[in-house]
């Protein structure tokens, strides 16, 4: 039974992640916006921000850090 269990906290404890993630980068996409930080510092943030283990995200962090550099582009 303990197994069957597992497998859902370890999922909450992603979903978990990747709102905190998600947070962090869309706080950091806002700056920009604002003109408080410059891009290549936002792209770093970001790259801080992302966790680079497999479990952790549902996508390749390369993935996930080009979908956000697509949102300061799109906003220049």
């Amino acid at each position: 039974m303990t197994h069957e269990n597992e497998p859902a906290e370890q999922s909450g404890e992603v979903g978990v992640t990747m709102v905190t993630v998600t947070t962090k980068c869309l706080g950091i996409v806002e700056q920009y916006q604002a003109g408080n930080i410059y891009k290549g510092d936002a792209i770093y943030e970001f790259a801080k921000a992302i966790p680079v283990g497999e479990d952790e995200t549902a996508e390749s962090p390369g993935k996930t850090l080009e979908s956000y550099i697509s949102m300061l582009d799109d906003w220049d």
